[in-house]
């Protein structure tokens, strides 16, 4: 079951909230600040079943 992650980093002195995919094994990193895109992509993700190898082409095709 794939979950949204949220995290804070620190980009050009600015404190941003970003947002990403994890699954029990693996975080797949944060890829948007827009927290509604991010889990509209975990219920996508959950609801079709989609196995962890394809998690990363599934991010770049959607956000990249």
């Amino acid at each position: 079951m794939y979950v949204l992650t949220k995290n804070s980093r620190r980009i050009e002195d600015n404190e941003v909230i970003l947002f990403g995919v994890a699954d029990e094994s693996h975080d797949f990193g944060d890829f948007t600040d827009d927290m509604t895109k991010a889990a509209n992509l975990v219920e996508l993700l959950n609801s079709q079943n989609v196995e962890s190898i394809h998690v990363h082409d599934i991010i770049e095709d959607f956000f990249y």
